[in-house]
């Protein structure tokens, strides 16, 4: 470590105070947020070289000198130091340097936690002096993720001038976070990989001690074969015998054993070979063993048994299996020793290979970095291999069999016991997770799988399973969990949308943009297919992309993607493939970034481009654009034109101005001036300006284009002249018509014509500022001035000869010819007597105007200058116009004096005639009225002389008088009629004639005899109409006693027949009886009629008396039903009865009130055919009118013939019956409901009847006025 020195310590380079003391400079957040984005994307797309651009975006965003990364790292000897991993700037050749740990500023940082400010650190930090250039200040900022440093970022400056400050530690802070996630996030993606590394390594070897364990299966069953060929061989005979003969030590054996030993069977299986011959041709290795299990067999008697290596007669080496058993003589010795051998040569390959794959299968299985296990067909664990044992501290015991349960984590036991037991009891293939407890007590997680397997007959065997430790995957789950939170911290912060689509186009991961975007939450977007989120649509155009990334190549293209709020909006989208550790594609990141608006902006700068450019050729105002110039005091001396529309040349007479100056183009200087102030301000005019080079004038509008630095110019403008020169003209012609004005406001007021005269030569003399104006007229051989207007020179009013203006003068005057001169004295036309003469009225120019009419030189006007004076055209004009003027308001005056007179004679003529008259001009108004018109509209001349008829008597509107008054003005007609006014309330005789200017109106007041003859035609109406009621009165009665005939003479025919009939005594007792019931009945018909027409009788004279107290109208319904109930149930007539007990009384005479129900229940009965029904119904209503008063309302309803709706009207009228013939079905007088009607109008009610036509039945509804509950009420027991 290099020492600090001695004179310089720490806190002479440190600073970091000076910090808080120094003004922040105005943040950036536009271009923060753009680097920010710019790493986000790399940190996708590129991790690898992020932390490069990372350095570079702290060195801009700082405007620092130089900025870096500093990694902490151990060296092999365990020392930490700083490696500049990566720099940017002046300093960057010095990447991939250290420093040490303990004796550096970025050691201080880490050990500080904190920002830390360096003043010339290499004062102290010695090894910092062979940086060049020199570090002035030096901003070092900690890098930390979860309390583990990984290092420093940090900027210098080389410059004294440049200070850092909050804003630069702000902006250090934020790309400090940033790192520190990076770095993190990169590390976990190294360690998940290792650990998926190591956990796809341990898969593999599992896979591995599957397949040796299949082998071994193989073996034993091929050693299982053996023994079963074995067996089969021996049962067929097929098998070597021997026999020894122990003292001769002869072996006789049979021809398969010779030929297997390879000796002659002629010896062999005959005499025999001696022992020795087969033991020489065992192998050499089993000749001991074979020769010692001999001995054993003959000394023990036991059976022998041994398997050796023989080698063939061919030369090949087989096994073989030997079983015999000693003969013994009866002395014991022994004599022979029978045996058999067999061929076990394929066994004792079984054998091998099976011992071979064991110890295969055991080595790979203690060696392999996963634990294999074998169980049975119950389940039980047959075997561990020594990794279980070396991770557990199990022993072989306490792991075999259910022990391996006792080291699972006790809340993962149940869950792992249950899913295995579950699995052998189906047979199937498994996996499971729970942790398991280390020979150190902690607990680790493992994977535990397994497949079934099965024996050669298909029998199910048991499990072989491996256990494979993934808590360092656990770890790397929860650190890249982490890891991905960071990173959707990271990516969420980023305005775009980022995704990791794995190969088979499902999102894997997704920040929150694009749940915003599609409007779906997490779960909604990860795991499903991009086709799926994006619909058919959009992801048919983008299907080309994936495939194409998915090949391996980055891709950037635009489209347009659904959007949640609805429609499609464009995005810029890049993807970038992901690789594995072999090369493939595993899926790949893409990065959407919405471009709507630079998609609408380009639209909108491509429409205004479009619209630029045909505004610009197109437009038929000129156009162009200059550059202008200036000199080395940045003063505008001149510009360039660079460009111009197709109507400049047009606009300003131009020609090929592309390339050339204002000078060269010989424009004046003002125009230079203005542009170049637009220019250097960059401040937009509009004015109005002139070129007399040009000699026109231009409405321009001018501001800058481009960059400021370019001075650009962009110019509209018009040729105004032709507005310019008219609104000269205007500003002409409306002095002129100020002066015919004021002209026409002086002459208006005056009557005298000599007064018009004098007012008109004063007013135009002032206007042109004239020494004299005088206006004359011809009188026989002279000319006459009245009055003259002078400024400055004599008077010329007098009478004087015509023939003074000269023969040349005078035949100009009489052919109405003007004569200007601008020069007296130098007019040619004068004689030197004429110049002499003008020069003596100090005549120096003048206008002489003659007013020739009918031929006749009768009038002119003169305007004097001292001086000579050019006179303009207008000026000619105006002189002429005054002349014509004055002498037109002159002759109107003296004809206006001329018509007073004799309007004067034709008033006294209208006031002295009878009829009453007034005259309207065409505009309505009145212009005059005479005293007999005053005296009959009631107003004075005075009071409506100028105003309008319409206005002041707007009854008019809509009458006949109208009609006649618009027709005499507009059709020139006279009319007249006769007409009411109703706002007079009288009759007008009108006449109205056209006049000059308006009509003439005559009217006289025929109101008198208009009423005459209405009363006439009123008196022969009424005559008229008692005519036609005496006739109908006549007819009625001739009805009626028709009728009322029919109705005395029909119960008088019974009476009388049954009279004679009892008169004759020829009736027995039951016909008297009835004779007399009869007699009764028509009796009591006949009385009736009799009663009725006395009833109508008292009422039509008024003599139809009530006897009035409180009456109960259930009483009277009841005591009226008992007179009529015999009649209904003769034609067995229902009568309903819907009687409201609550009704309060009514103050009347029951008698005449039960006559009323009688009447109406009468004729119900008699309408309704047989069998049917009448309903009578008492309630409470509420009077008309009136929410304080009741009535008293009763309705009697049938449903007979009905009454038809031309007679309903006449219901209730005298002797009135729908059919008054004698021949009719139902008899009566028609007086029962006239008789009602007034019965129960005497008591204040009233009566109606309803129907809804023929055979519609009928209803009569009465309501009378109730009293209060005070009087006591004439009930049925006080009735009766």
């Amino acid at each position: 470590m290099t020492k600090a020195l001695p004179s310089v310590s720490l806190d002479d380079v440190l600073m970091t105070e000076t910090l808080a003391h120094r003004s922040p400079r105005t943040p950036d957040l536009q271009t923060e947020n753009q680097a920010l984005h710019t790493l986000a994307r790399q940190l996708a797309e590129q991790p690898q070289s992020m932390l490069k651009t990372l350095v570079t975006v702290a060195k801009d965003l700082c405007q620092a000198g130089t900025a870096g990364v500093s990694l902490l790292e151990v060296t092999p000897d365990g020392e930490e130091s700083f490696r500049w991993h990566v720099l940017a700037g002046a300093l960057a050749g010095y990447e991939g340097e250290t420093t040490p740990r303990n004796f550096s500023p970025c050691g201080i940082c880490l050990d500080r936690q904190a920002p830390q400010l360096y003043f010339h650190p290499e004062r102290y930090f010695t090894d910092l002096q062979q940086a060049h250039p020199a570090i002035v200040e030096g901003l070092v900022l900690p890098l930390i993720v979860a309390n583990q440093p990984l290092g420093t970022i940090w900027i210098v400056s080389h410059d004294e001038a440049r200070q850092f400050d909050a804003e630069d530690v702000r902006l250090l802070t934020s790309l400090a976070d940033f790192t520190a996630a990076a770095l993190h996030s990169m590390q976990l993606r190294q360690t998940a990989e290792a650990a998926l590394q190591h956990e796809q390594t341990a898969r593999q070897t599992a896979e591995l001690s599957l397949r040796l364990e299949a082998e071994r299966q193989q073996a034993e069953t091929a050693l299982q074969e053996a023994h079963v060929q074995l067996e089969s061989a021996l049962a067929a005979g097929s098998v070597y015998t021997w026999r020894w003969n122990i003292p001769a030590n002869r072996v006789v054996v049979n021809a398969a054993f010779a030929a297997l030993f390879g000796v002659d069977p002629a010896v062999a299986t005959t005499a025999g070979l001696p022992l020795e011959v087969f033991i020489h041709s065992m192998h050499e290795e089993d000749r001991p063993r074979v020769s010692v299990a001999i001995q054993e067999a003959i000394a023990t008697g036991e059976d022998y048994a041994a398997e050796y290596r023989v080698q063939t007669g061919s030369g090949e080496e087989r096994w073989l299996r030997a079983r015999g058993r000693v003969e013994y003589d009866a002395a014991g010795l022994p004599i022979a020793f029978p045996g058999a051998l067999a061929d076990i040569t394929d066994r004792k390959q079984a054998e091998a290979a099976l011992r071979a794959s064991e110890e295969r299968f055991r080595n790979m299985a203690n060696n392999a970095p996963v634990t294999v296990w074998v169980t049975d067909s119950t389940g039980y664990c047959t075997y561990l291999s020594q990794s279980w044992y070396d991770f557990t501290g199990q022993t072989e015991a306490a792991g075999l069999g259910f022990g391996w349960l006792n080291v699972v984590h006790p809340e993962d036991i149940e869950a792992a016991k249950t899913i295995f037991l579950a699995s052998n009891e189906r047979q199937e293939a498994f996996r499971l997770e729970y942790r398991l407890r280390c020979q150190d007590g902690d607990y680790r997680w493992a994977i535990n799988a397994a497949k079934p397997w099965f024996g050669v007959d298909g029998a199910f065997k048991g499990y072989i399973g491996s256990i494979i430790d993934i808590s360092d995957r656990k770890q790397a789950e929860v650190a890249l969990a982490q890891r991905e939170a960071e990173l959707r911290l990271v990516t969420n912060a980023v305005p775009a949308l980022i995704a990791f689509v794995d190969a088979d186009q499902r999102y894997r991961f997704n920040n929150r943009g694009y749940e915003a975007w599609f409007g779906r939450s997490a779960t909604e977007i990860y795991g499903k297919p991009v086709r799926e989120v994006l619909g058919e649509a959009a992801y048919a155009g983008i299907r080309p992309y994936i495939e194409q990334v998915l090949s391996g190549q980055q891709v950037n293209f635009e489209h347009q993607v659904p959007h949640q709020a609805g429609g499609t909006r464009y995005v810029n989208t890049t993807y970038v493939p992901r690789f594995d550790a072999q090369g493939g594609v595993e899926g790949f990141v893409a990065l959407v970034n919405d471009i709507s608006e630079r998609k609408q902006a380009e639209a909108a700068l491509r429409q205004s481009e479009s619209r630029y450019r045909t505004l610009f050729e197109s437009i038929d105002e000129g156009f162009c654009v200059v550059e202008v110039l200036l000199d080395a005091d940045d003063t505008p001396i001149d510009y360039r034109v660079l460009e111009v529309n197709p109507i400049f040349e047009q606009q300003t007479g131009l020609q090929q101005a592309v390339g050339k100056t204002a000078r060269q183009l010989k424009l004046e200087a003002h125009w230079i001036e203005i542009y170049g102030r637009v220019a250097l301000t960059g401040e937009a005019i509009r004015f109005e300006n002139g070129s007399e080079s040009l000699q026109r004038w231009f409405d321009v509008y001018a501001c800058c284009t481009g960059e400021p630095e370019e001075r650009k110019v962009a110019i509209v403008f018009k040729d105004i002249s032709e507005r310019k020169r008219a609104e000269a003209k205007a500003r002409q012609t409306a002095e002129a018509n100020a002066f015919r004005v004021s002209l026409t406001d002086v002459l208006r007021p005056l009557v005298d014509p000599l007064e018009m005269q004098a007012m008109a030569s004063r007013v135009l003399g002032e206007y042109l500022g004239a020494n004299r104006v005088a206006y004359f007229e011809v009188r026989d051989a002279d000319y006459v001035v009245e009055r003259d207007y002078v400024n400055g020179a004599a008077g010329l009013a007098g009478r004087y000869p015509i023939a003074s203006f000269g023969p040349k003068l005078l035949a100009a005057f009489r052919a109405g010819h003007t004569v200007p001169v601008s020069n007296v004295p130098a007019d040619p036309n004068l004689s030197p007597e004429q110049r002499l003469a003008y020069a003596t009225l100090e005549i120096g120019a003048h206008i002489s105007v003659p007013l020739v009419k009918e031929g006749l030189l009768v009038a002119g006007l003169a305007v004097h200058m001292s001086e000579a004076r050019v006179w303009t055209p207008d000026e000619i004009a105006l002189a002429e116009e005054v002349a014509e003027r004055t002498w037109a308001a002159v002759e109107r005056a003296r004809a206006e004096a001329a018509l007073r007179q004799s309007e004067e004679k034709s008033r006294n003529i209208l006031e002295s005639i009878a009829e009453s008259f007034f005259a309207l001009d065409q505009d309505w108004r009145f212009t005059y009225m005479n005293q007999s018109a005053e005296a009959l509209l009631g107003r004075t001349l005075s009071d409506l002389i100028g105003k309008n008829i319409w206005d002041e008597y707007p009854g008019l509107a809509g009458n006949e008088l109208e009609s006649a008054y618009r027709g005499a003005m507009h059709e020139r007609v006279a009319k007249s009629l006769t007409a009411f006014y109703p706002n007079h309330d009288r009759w007008y005789e009108v006449r109205a004639y056209p006049a000059a200017n308006g009509i003439a109106v005559y009217f006289n007041n025929v109101t008198a005899r208009k009423a005459a003859e209405a009363e006439r035609e009123q008196l022969l109406q009424q005559e008229q109409a008692a005519r036609a009621e005496a006739q109908r009165a006549n007819r009625i009665k001739d009805e009626f006693l028709a009728v009322l005939s029919h109705e005395l003479r029909s119960p008088l025919n019974p009476i009388l027949g049954w009279t004679q009939l009892l008169q004759n005594g020829k009736l027995n007792a039951a016909r008297q009886a009835e004779a007399l019931k009869t007699i009764e009945r028509n009796a009591k018909l006949q009385a009736q009629l009799i009663e009725d027409l006395l009833d109508i009788s008292r009422i039509m004279q008024g003599k139809l008396f009530l006897t009035v107290m409180p009456v109960s109208l259930a009483s009277v319904i009841a005591a009226a039903l008992e007179t009529v109930q015999l009649a209904a149930e003769a034609k067995n007539i229902a009568i309903v009865l819907d009687l409201d007990p609550d009704v309060a009384p009514v103050s009347g005479d029951a008698v005449r009130l039960q006559q009323v129900v009688w009447n109406l229940l009468t004729n119900a009965v008699k309408f309704t055919d047989s069998g049917g029904q009448v309903t009578v119904e008492l309630s409470r209503v509420a009077a008309a009118g009136s929410l304080d008063h009741t009535m008293a309302q009763i309705r009697v309803i049938d449903r007979g013939k009905g009454i038809s709706p031309q007679f309903l009207p006449h219901v209730f009228e005298y002797f009135r019956q729908e059919d008054g013939s004698t021949t009719r079905r139902f008899g009566g007088l028609g007086l029962g409901l006239a008789i009602v009607r007034q019965i129960v109008e005497l008591h204040g009610g009233t009566v109606a009847a309803e129907s809804g036509g023929e055979q519609q039945g009928a209803t009569f509804v009465v309501q009378l006025p109730t009293l209060p509950q005070a009087a006591p009420v004439l009930s049925e027991s006080t009735y009766a």
